[in-house]
């Protein structure tokens, strides 16, 4: 039997091209509080995301979880992909930006210490083999 743990959970958000806004925009970006008995973040696997890390307040920071809009051409994609990471930040100022690709994938891990939060990626990619190769980086 696994031990069990709580985590906050940021969930992947999506554009939708027929509404031309973010799936659930009210919940597009979430606050990590500084404070409470939760000191772990997890999101689910990256690939073509990005990974919002907005300004500290006090301790707490806004996240976010967006996957690029489908239907649209690259350049556009990433525009709106932009736009919609920065819309949900204290005048659209991200202290760190984190993408993935199709071919790169990844997990961010958030964790608090002491009032403040770190972020670490486990990036992985897999082969043609079904072989994968791990990489982990400290984000900030």
């Amino acid at each position: 039997m696994s031990n069990e743990f709580t985590a906050h959970y940021i969930s992947m958000r999506e554009y939708d091209v027929n509404t031309g806004a973010w799936e659930d925009s009210d919940t597009t970006h979430y606050v990590l509080p500084s404070t409470g008995k939760v000191d772990i973040m997890v999101t689910s696997k990256l690939n073509g995301c990005t990974f919002g890390i907005g300004s500290d307040a006090d301790g707490s920071r806004r996240v976010s979880h967006l996957r690029p809009p489908t239907r649209l051409g690259d350049k556009e994609a990433c525009l709106k992909l932009d736009a919609g990471t920065r819309i949900g930040f204290f005048g659209g100022k991200l202290d760190v930006g984190v993408m993935s690709s199709t071919g790169q994938n990844g997990t961010v891990i958030g964790r608090r210490i002491n009032g403040n939060w770190k972020y670490y990626a486990q990036r992985y990619q897999i082969l043609a083999s079904a072989v994968g190769i791990n990489d982990g980086v400290n984000l900030y």
